[in-house]
C-alpha cells in the first residue's frame, strides 16, 4: 500500500470516529494491526551489550569417515556456526585468535589437540562417522572432554539441518545449563494481494518455519484474512500441537483454533461482536481477548483447556468509557495481564491482577506501566517473567522497548529506521522476534538482548508479519 492511500484511509477512519465511538476500535485496529506503520529506510539496531559472552572455538568438521560429500557437510557446518553465533550466550573465536595447532580428536583419550592462546573457554569439534554426527566438547581450563549423543543424517537437507540444530542445542545445554533455540519454530503471516478486475483483494495466510527461516511451509490457507497466530502451550514434556489465530472468514474478526497438521480451524469463542488479539496463559488454563460485545472494545478472560476448548462464560475484567483496550499478555504464573489502553489519552501499557469471579467491573483498577514512550502496542511478557517487550512510537519511528520488572525501568531496545512491531519471545527469554515494516515490504527479524546483532529471517512471499516464537 502506498503512503498516500494509507493515510487517506486513516483520514476516513478518523472522520468515522467523530460520529461513532465504536469506530475507535476500527481506527486502532487498522492503524496498528491490519496496516502496519510505514517507513522508507532500512533497519539499523543499536543495543548495548549487557553481559559478557563466553568465548568458544568451533573446530572445522572432521568428515574424513563420512559418507557425504564435503560440499554437503559444508552446508550443514554453516547451519552449525549460525546456531552458535546467534545464541546470545557465546561468541566465536577464529582459528588464529584461538591459536589452534590441530583439530583432530585423539580417540585414545579422547581429547582435542589444541593450544589456546586467547581466553577460549571451550573448544567444540564435530566428528562424522558414515551417517552419524556427534560433538566433543573440551573445557580449556581443565582438559575435561564431554561428548553429545550420536545423531543420524540421511542426506536430506531439510531433515539433517534439524539434526544439526538438535546437536547445537545439546551443546548449549551441556555448557550453559540452558535450553537453546536452534530447534524451535516460528509462526508468522504472509500478506499478499490478489488482483481482481477493479481492485486488490488482500490475503493473509499463516505459515511456519524453523527459527532460522528454513523449512517454511503454510499451515492455514483459504480460511479468510488471518492475523496474530500463536502456539497453544503444550502439556509439560510434550511438543506444540495446536495454534490459535484471528480470521475474518465470517466477515467479523473471530478467534479460531487448529491443529498444526490441519488446514482449517474451528471457532473458539461463541460470543457476539468482534473478537481479536487472543492470548493464552502458559499454564494452559485461561484465554484473554478483546471483544466489543458490550459496545466498547474491552478486555475479557475465559477458562480454557487446550483439549476441550473454552469452559464456561467469558467475563469482562476491564472496561473504560470511550476507551479502547488491546493486546493482552499473561504473566508466566497466569495471575496478571499486561494490556494496552488509551483510557488516559494515548495508548499506554497497564498492568492488571486478574480479579476473582464476581468482582464488580467498577472496582477493578489497572496500574500504568509505561511512561517514557508514546503510542505503545503489542506487549509480550518474557517466559521468565523478567521483561515486557513492546512497540512504541519513538521520534517518529516505531521501536521495540523493554520494561524490566526487576529494576522497574524502561529502556529502548532498537534504534534506526524501519518500524519494529509485534515482538514475541523465544523460550529462553533472551531472543525477541519481530517484524520490520518499510514502505515497500515487511520482513521478520530476531535479536538477542545481549548483542546488537539483528538477524533477518530469509523468507519468501509477501509481507511477513505477526511472528510468534514456539512455546515450551
Amino acid at each position: 500500500m502506498q503512503a498516500d492511500s494509507y493515510w487517506h484511509l486513516i483520514g476516513l477512519l478518523h472522520n468515522f470516529i467523530k460520529s461513532n465511538m465504536q469506530g475507535l476500535l476500527v481506527f486502532f485496529f487498522f492503524l496498528f494491526i491490519v496496516f502496519p506503520a510505514q517507513a522508507t529506510q532500512l533497519l539499523e539496531v543499536d543495543l548495548a551489550t549487557e553481559s559478557t559472552l563466553v568465548p568458544i572455538y568451533l573446530s572445522p568438521w572432521n568428515g574424513e569417515k563420512s559418507d557425504f560429500e564435503r560440499s554437503y557437510l559444508q552446508a550443514l557446518e554453516k547451519v552449525w556456526d549460525f546456531d552458535f553465533s546467534t545464541s546470545g550466550i557465546c561468541h566465536l573465536l577464529s582459528a588464529d585468535r584461538a591459536g589452534v595447532k590441530g583439530k583432530k580428536i585423539d580417540k585414545s583419550t579422547p581429547r582435542i589437540a589444541v593450544d589456546v592462546k586467547e581466553q577460549a573457554r571451550y573448544i567444540v569439534a564435530v566428528e562424522l562417522e558414515q551417517r552419524y554426527a556427534f560433538a566433543h566438547i573440551l573445557e580449556a581450563a581443565t582438559g575435561a572432554v564431554r561428548a553429545t549423543e550420536k545423531l543420524s543424517l540421511i542426506g536430506d537437507m531439510a531433515s539433517d539441518r534439524r539434526q544439526v540444530h538438535r546437536m547445537a542445542d545439546a551443546v548449549i545445554k551441556a555448557l550453559f545449563g540452558t535450553e537453546g533455540i536452534s530447534s524451535t519454530s516460528i509462526l508468522y503471516t504472509v500478506r499478499s494481494g490478489a488482483y481482481a478486475p477493479s481492485e486488490v483483494q488482500w490475503l493473509s495466510e499463516i505459515w511456519e518455519c524453523d527459527y532460522d527461516g528454513a523449512n517454511a511451509h503454510p499451515l492455514i490457507q483459504g480460511q479468510g484474512y488471518c492475523i496474530t497466530p500463536a502456539y497453544l502451550p503444550p502439556r509439560p514434556g510434550s511438543s506444540v500441537g495446536s495454534l490459535c489465530y484471528v480470521s475474518y472468514l465470517s466477515g467479523q474478526p473471530k478467534i479460531y483454533v487448529a491443529a498444526l497438521h490441519s488446514k482449517e480451524g474451528r471457532a473458539l469463542v461463541q460470543l457476539r461482536g468482534n473478537q481479536f488479539m487472543p492470548a493464552l496463559a502458559r499454564r494452559r488454563d485461561k484465554l484473554a481477548f478483546i471483544c466489543d460485545v458490550s459496545g466498547n472494545p474491552d478486555l475479557f478472560v475465559v477458562n480454557f483447556d487446550p483439549e476441550k476448548g473454552v469452559e464456561g462464560k467469558p467475563r469482562q475484567i476491564f472496561a473504560a468509557r470511550h476507551a479502547t483496550q488491546g493486546s493482552p499478555t499473561f504473566s508466566p504464573d497466569g495471575k496478571k495481564i499486561a494490556f494496552v489502553s488509551n483510557k488516559d489519552g494515548l495508548p499506554k501499557i497497564y498492568l492488571l491482577t486478574i480479579p476473582v469471579e464476581g468482582t464488580p467491573i467498577q472496582q477493578i483498577e489497572a496500574k500504568l506501566l509505561t511512561r517514557l514512550s508514546r503510542e505503545n502496542t503489542a506487549p509480550a511478557w518474557s517466559p521468565n517473567g523478567a521483561f515486557l517487550a513492546y512497540s512504541a512510537l519513538t521520534e517518529g519511528v516505531r521501536q521495540l522497548w523493554l520494561y524490566d520488572f526487576n529494576k522497574d525501568v524502561e529502556r529502548q531496545l532498537t534504534f534506526g529506521a524501519g518500524h519494529k512491531e509485534n515482538p514475541s519471545w523465544a523460550p529462553n527469554s533472551l531472543h525477541v522476534v519481530y517484524n520490520v515494516t518499510t514502505l515497500e515490504q515487511s520482513e521478520i527479524y530476531f535479536l538477542n538482548i545481549n548483542q546488537k546483532l539483528p538477524q533477518r529471517i530469509p523468507l519468501l512471499g509477501g509481507q511477513k508479519r505477526f511472528p510468534f516464537w514456539e512455546v515450551r
